[in-house]
């Protein structure tokens, strides 16, 4: 009994030294890809995450002690192959997972959960975000841990003279109840509550908190709650109180200004890839975007608008539909509900608009082409439409390319017309054509490039654009799919992750029409805003709002495990793991907060109830 009462103590110490060594060599990864922190919350993140690092460690070792019940009665040539055959295994899908949330962090900020596996229908573009260099060493990085962690296995946790004499019939209780006992490591504590998220928060600095959960640990937890995403968030408010507070936020005035010259204009939408509000010289740190700048100087320019989220699905959900943004899985990945919704486009489609969305990629990736049919485009024009040789390193067709097609098309359209070009350049891993990568330039001065790219091509596109017949009746919209971390590394609960910019331009566009709206909008309120102008109703857009009417400026965003609450004067996040909010801005007065959470519950109830 004695032996096998020290293999599982080798075994315990093992999986335990994997869980604390990688918390160090994580914060290392990120801290080299520009996410400080300071030494002392490291250690108190090594700290408190050694609760969850344990918890990981007990759901193994259950695992194992109730094997080694089993393999009792077997002799010691099956019983040690098989035992160590399950340990290997069960390494090979803890280190890839250790291993894949280094990269994963690095790119979305929070730890792996079920949304990485989404992509996974799409293998090439699931990588895309990533260069073919760190897919190799992180691949490498998974061997060489897998193949050492089992080295010490095969040597010093079950070694060949490590013999385990005949089992006596009190063994197997024995090994039972130390099964058993690991349910407490495994709940945390002996309180009510068993462990979360929550259990190894520890700092008002978010990335520390991140830093202490076990990534293994956090992707069986994701897998336990499929399908209950949101459901199980309590209400925040009393229900009579959150709508009441939702109808005054989205109260508006009946006189707007109108901006445009004529009724029925073109409307030409640019949706510009990863266009964080931080590249301009006007509303950000950079100044990377001179032509945008430069159109949002002489056309109408919201200064203050969000975007709905932190992902490209979720932002075209918010273009087409005007709605708000789910935390994991996206809207566009539920066909179901996704059909339930209302899209402004199909507005149009009534009026005898044609209409076609533009995409330089592969339109399956995320459902976007189910999700473009469905929002009322009558045509898709996506990769497969163009000849192969014009296709970049990774995601598809270079924007310069997709605006010559979309030129052409509006030169032959036939009108009223609507269409959408949604672009992809500026996207990890930030190649550009005509152009080799530079190894020795950091992920920052590459997405710099890639946002001068983005911003010369559309330049490129609106002064030919300028001199064709149909500018003069056409209303040019452009804006973002989202923020992006970059430049700066602004983490996802700080409202500068997601300011985009949105300019209003063309032809169609009054004389007077050329001001700045500094009201907080949301990305979201594009399609009431556009509707309004055309004299259309937006009452089948509940959560979409008219900006040039709203009462007061108010935006949610929406993240992985949490949301914000954007106002003319204030802000806040809310964050589900903590069950609190972990960051406020401005004048955060109680009654902003719950201004905030009725939206938010009131959006919730509408989503769970598609």
């Amino acid at each position: 009994m004695k032996a096998r009462l020290l293999l599982l103590l080798r075994l315990f110490t093992l999986w335990l030294a994997l869980q604390v060594l990688s918390r160090p060599i994580f914060m290392v990864y990120q801290a080299v890809a520009g996410q400080p922190i300071t030494l002392r919350e490291a250690a108190l993140a090594c700290l408190h995450g050694l609760r969850m690092d344990l918890s990981l460690v007990g759901y193994v070792m259950l695992l194992l002690s109730l094997l080694l019940v089993i393999l009792l009665p077997a002799p010691r040539r099956v019983a040690r192959p098989v035992l160590l055959t399950l340990n290997a295994l069960l390494s090979v899908a803890c280190i890839a997972t250790i291993v894949a949330d280094w990269e994963i962090y690095r790119n979305w900020q929070f730890r792996i959960d079920l949304t990485p596996f989404i992509y996974l229908t799409q293998p090439a573009e699931a990588v895309a975000s990533t260069p073919i260099l760190s897919i190799v060493l992180l691949l490498l990085g998974i061997a060489a841990l897998v193949l050492l962690f089992n080295w010490v296995a095969v040597r010093w946790v079950w070694p060949r003279a490590l013999a385990c004499p005949s089992a006596r019939w009190w063994h197997a209780p024995v090994l039972v109840l130390v099964g058993a006992a690991m349910i407490l490591p495994i709940r945390g504590s002996l309180d009510v509550a068993p462990m979360n998220v929550s259990s190894v928060a520890f700092s008002n600095h978010v990335y520390a908190n991140h830093a202490a959960i076990n990534p293994t640990w956090n992707l069986i937890q994701a897998l336990i709650d499929a399908g209950h995403s949101y459901s199980q968030q309590a209400d925040f408010l009393p229900e009579d109180e959150a709508l009441r507070r939702f109808q005054r936020i989205t109260e508006a005035d009946t006189v707007f200004p109108k901006l445009l010259r004529i009724p029925r204009p073109n409307v030409l939408i640019l949706l510009m890839e990863s266009q964080s509000a931080k590249f301009s010289r006007l509303w950000g740190v950079d100044s990377c975007t001179p032509a945008l700048d430069s159109v949002a100087a002489t056309g109408l320019a919201f200064s203050r608008l969000y975007a709905a989220s932190t992902r490209s699905e979720k932002g075209l959900v918010g273009v087409w539909a005007g709605y708000p943004a789910q935390g994991r899985k996206a809207i566009m990945r539920l066909p179901r509900k996704l059909a339930q919704l209302n899209f402004f486009p199909r507005s149009l489609d009534s009026l005898g608009y044609h209409s076609a969305f533009y995409y330089g990629g592969n339109a399956e990736f995320a459902n976007m082409r189910t999700g473009a049919y469905l929002a009322g485009f009558q045509r898709v024009v996506e990769q497969a439409d163009f000849p192969a040789s014009l296709r970049g390193e990774k995601w598809g067709v270079h924007d310069e390319y997709v605006y010559e097609r979309l030129l052409r098309e509006c030169d032959t359209a036939r009108g009223p017309f609507l269409k959408m070009y949604f672009t992809l350049s500026n996207h990890e891993p930030f190649d550009l054509p005509h152009a080799s990568p530079d190894p020795e330039s950091s992920e920052e001065q590459r997405m710099r490039a890639t946002v001068r790219y983005a911003d010369r091509c559309m330049a490129q596109f609106l002064h030919q654009a300028k001199q064709r017949p149909w500018w003069d009746s056409t209303l040019v919209v452009i804006l973002a799919d989202h923020g992006h971390r970059l430049p700066g590394g602004t983490p996802n609960h700080l409202p500068e992750r997601y300011h985009i910019p949105m300019v209003w331009t063309g032809g169609a566009l009054a004389p007077d029409a050329r001001m700045e709206v500094s009201t907080v909008g949301s990305q979201i309120d594009l399609a009431a805003t556009l509707l309004a102008q055309l004299g259309l109703s937006h009452s089948q857009l509940p959560f979409s709002r008219n900006i040039l009417a709203a009462r007061r400026g108010c935006a949610m965003v929406v993240y992985n495990n949490g949301f914000g609450w954007i106002t003319d004067s204030a802000a806040f996040t809310y964050d589900f793991d903590a069950q609190r909010i972990i960051h406020t801005q401005g004048a955060c007065t109680d009654s902003v907060q719950r201004d905030g959470e009725a939206f938010f519950q009131t959006y919730l109830k509408h989503y769970l109830g598609l």
